[in-house]
């Protein structure tokens, strides 16, 4: 599989010029069904990519325009969306969008190549089979993607399944590509600029300086250097729950909403697109007791294996938990519950909670501030 994906980088990669395909594109899917065109400009030797999405949905006429920019291993969409760019079989980000099923879960160990035909002519042929699911519907197919046997440039994918949204409906689909190549010094200057889309950068702070939460906010900064065997942090989010009010004779937090003013949540600043490693849950003194009063002991931290140490502080005190004492987690033999803080200042809660273990699609990893050692110290 990695050998085609390849011959296929090495045929649409040609010095001072961009891969361009323009593609029509049919779905019958009951509900779902539509037709539209999807445009790519693929420049391989930068590994960069630009693509336009456009459809126009049967069943209301409605139509639906996206466009997406791949540079520096991210894909970009407006506003400002930033995520890691996915791969599939060794490709790059850029190749991996053209040919690999968008959006989709690819089983690469079941994914295979034969020898077929498309419109009668003998083709090579990649098979995939695909799982998407969405909010409230689940899309099940095989995916053939059609490559020309001598220049390796890819002619056609037909999708071929069924999509549950409460009934089960066949589903086919059919993307037909019209390629050609491009000089580099022919296209509009920016056009692999994800500001070319409408993608603005993302301030995390700015909730944190437009809210007003009337107490004051104790948190690391954008970045946190890190201490002793602790890696540094950036800044990932801040997110301010909206305020309700509380219902009669509601007891608890005085917001109405989750009780905290301010989650602010912290990656390791060496992995930008990582999960949030670090979260700082800030309170209002009086929502913080409160809410301790209405869970009435039944806190993780409440269990009798947490051990507590009492740390005085410049302007404060807090209060430390760690779990080591408490039983393994069962769906993870070998882990047992990490650590925890309540940090308090004059008029101010934070709770300091590391995030636990994590797995992706490669293997489990541990998160280094959720470890019970250096919460002794």
């Amino acid at each position: 599989m990695a050998q085609v994906y390849a011959r296929v980088a090495e045929a649409i990669t040609r010095p001072g010029f961009i891969f361009h395909s323009a593609v029509d594109v049919k779905q019958e899917a009951g509900e779902y069904s539509y037709v539209g065109t999807t445009e790519f400009w693929l420049d391989a030797t930068r590994d960069l990519l630009r693509v336009k999405y456009q459809v126009r949905f049967l069943a209301d006429g409605s139509s639906l325009t996206e466009e997406n920019v791949i540079a520096g291993g991210a894909s970009y969409s407006p506003p400002e969306s930033k995520a890691k760019a996915l791969t599939c079989h060794g490709a790059s980000p850029s190749l991996s969008a053209l040919l690999c099923p968008r959006g989709a879960l690819q089983k690469e160990p079941e994914d295979r190549v034969e020898r077929g035909e498309y419109n009668g002519n003998t083709a090579v042929m990649v098979v995939n089979p695909v799982e998407i699911s969405g909010s409230d519907q689940e899309f099940r197919f095989t995916r053939r993607l059609y490559l020309d046997p001598k220049t390796f440039l890819p002619i056609a994918i037909e999708d071929e399944g069924t999509v549950d949204y409460g009934q089960v409906v066949p589903l086919h689909t059919i993307q037909r590509y019209d390629s050609d190549f491009l000089p580099t010094n022919s296209l509009t200057a920016g056009l692999f600029e994800p500001t070319s889309i409408g993608y603005m950068q993302r301030d995390p702070e700015a909730p944190l300086r437009a809210s007003d939460p009337g107490i004051t906010v104790y948190w690391l900064g954008r970045e946190f250097p890190g201490a002793g065997e602790l890696p540094p942090l950036t800044l990932q989010e801040v997110y301010v729950p909206e305020v309700y009010p509380p219902k009669p004779g509601q007891t608890g937090p005085t917001t109405g909403g989750p009780g905290y003013k301010m989650l602010i949540s912290y990656r390791l600043s060496n992995d930008e697109f990582g999960p949030r490693v670090l979260s700082l849950h800030v309170w209002s003194a009086p929502d913080w007791e409160a809410s301790l009063q209405q869970s009435r002991g039944g806190n993780s931290w409440d269990q009798p294996c947490w051990e507590k140490k009492e740390v005085a502080l410049p302007n404060g005190r807090a209060t430390v938990f760690t779990g080591e004492g408490c039983p393994e987690e069962p769906s993870e033999p070998g882990r047992r519950a990490g650590a925890l803080a309540h940090v308090y200042f004059p008029g101010t809660v934070v709770m300091v909670a590391p995030t636990a273990g994590y797995c992706d699609a490669i293997c489990c990893k541990s998160k280094p501030y959720n470890t019970n050692r250096w919460w002794r110290r």
